[in-house]
């Protein structure tokens, strides 16, 4: 495959091949990826916040429960 028919193959695929730096024998950095990270990283704190939000409202929906089926009601 030469360059130019891996560079078609990476735009049908929506790869932009142009956004990425040479290495040179360094780390690359990946403009994508590191968006991609820090969305990540975002959502993991939403999803935690929420558990923890579920988990509080799955406790009071058990005292709940519990005080209905020993006849205190709510």
């Amino acid at each position: 495959m030469t360059l130019e028919e891996l560079q078609a193959k990476l735009r049908e695929m929506g790869i932009p091949h142009d956004e990425w730096n040479p290495a040179g024998g360094k780390s690359v950095q990946l403009p994508r990826l590191e968006k991609y990270k820090e969305l990540l990283l975002q959502l993991r704190s939403l999803l935690e916040s929420q558990v923890e939000k579920d988990k509080a409202q799955l406790a009071d929906l058990h005292a709940m429960l519990q005080r209905t089926k020993h006849g205190g009601g709510a």
